[in-house]
């Protein structure tokens, strides 16, 4: 399999998709509607809604997707710690009407908007004035997080640029910094297993812990995200042939965010419609053997 892929003799296999992408559930501007309008507007076959700690725009989308003829997958992106690294696992195929999975991101949730009032009054202490209200505000019913906080800065003028709000004020090692609760790695692959989901590996290399991975496989990890806009075409070689080692599925998606970052589109990543194939099929396998 190559970053650029043709049809091949199985027509069931044909198109394409993305299994990464963000709504206004969590930190996107678009929202679950949105995207898969997007999506369906590129010609995509099937997209996951893998919104961080979120599945809240998961009905929305498959609606509209029942509308669009796009196969929506349900999604959710965790953080898991190991030492300072900051690791998302995603969650795919996961049930999201489970009360205990959702209770679960409820929690979740809940720190991250303790986390933000921390960060604010950080920011007091640097003499920069931001109310929660108009964070609050920003966010809607997504999942609160940074980039929330980063277009309030954006908004009040305290910076010129997104980016700059990161740059300078909320970034890691910046002075308003505040971590976040993370799960560990048990926790997570074990979170999305009880919904009744296979959880991959995201973006691996642009946090570089491949020392981990055979950990992972180890507590249930099934796949590993090969394609994704910050991996060049070296990168993609090495995460499959890596995953061909390990036994694991390969996933890949745009990681878009909508226009909020510089983060690449929906469909930017041309990821064939057989991957999705090979997902069920591991998903079926994880299922029988529960």
């Amino acid at each position: 399999m190559s970053r650029s892929w043709r049809k091949d003799k199985n027509p069931s296999d044909a198109g394409y998709i993305d299994l990464h992408i963000h709504s206004n559930r969590s930190d996107s501007l678009l929202s679950p509607r949105e995207v898969v309008r997007i999506a369906s507007e590129k010609g995509l076959r099937a997209i996951a809604v893998t919104d961080h700690d979120s599945v809240a725009g998961v009905e929305e989308a498959t609606e509209e997707g029942v509308r669009c003829g796009v196969e929506v997958i349900s999604g959710v992106e965790l953080s898991v710690s190991d030492g300072l690294s900051d690791i998302h696992i995603l969650g795919y195929f996961v049930d999201h009407a489970d009360q205990a999975f959702q209770r679960e991101l409820e929690r979740f949730r809940l720190a991250r908007f303790e986390r933000v009032k921390k960060i604010l009054a950080k920011l007091r202490e640097l003499e920069v004035d931001i109310e929660l209200e108009s964070v609050l505000k920003i966010a809607e019913e997504g999942s609160i997080g940074r980039p929330h906080v980063a277009e309030a800065l954006l908004n009040s003028g305290y910076v010129d640029t997104f980016e700059e709000a990161f740059r300078r004020y909320i970034g890691y090692r910046s002075p308003a910094y505040v971590p976040k609760m993370l799960l560990s790695s048990e926790d997570a692959f074990r979170l999305i297993e009880s919904a009744g989901g296979v959880s991959v590996l995201a973006h691996p290399g642009t946090v570089q812990r491949d020392d981990l991975i055979p950990e992972f496989v180890e507590l249930g990890m099934k796949g590993i995200e090969v394609w994704h806009p910050k991996h060049d075409r070296s990168t993609v070689k090495y995460y499959m042939e890596l995953a061909k080692r390990y036994g694991l599925v390969v996933t890949g998606g745009s990681d878009s965010h909508g226009s909020r970052t510089a983060h690449a589109g929906i469909g930017s990543e041309r990821v064939p419609y057989s991957v999705l194939v090979s997902l069920k099929q591991a998903v079926a396998k994880s299922s029988a053997s529960r």
